[in-house]
């Protein structure tokens, strides 16, 4: 089994909490990567937060960089 790292990513919309939970990353070569794009709608002042996971047969072997860029996009987000 390959090392795998998780990410799962949370928010509040009109009050409720919401998280997404993104597929296991797996692999140990600087050739495994992802990226993608959410938009979250999100209560004016709520935070955002997130959580990795990370498991691997082989502790340590994998090692991995997580980069988060968030930008406000304007409008009424409490539709």
């Amino acid at each position: 089994m390959a090392s795998s790292v998780g990410l799962v990513f949370g928010w509040t919309h009109n009050g409720v909490p919401r998280t997404k939970t993104f597929a296991l990353l797996t692999g140990d070569t600087i050739a495994t990567a992802d990226s993608f794009t959410i938009e979250v709608p999100t209560d004016q002042g709520s935070p955002l937060n997130y959580a990795t996971s990370y498991s691997s047969n082989t502790p340590g072997k994998m090692h991995y960089a997580l980069t988060i860029t968030v930008e406000s996009v304007g409008g009424n987000t409490n539709q």
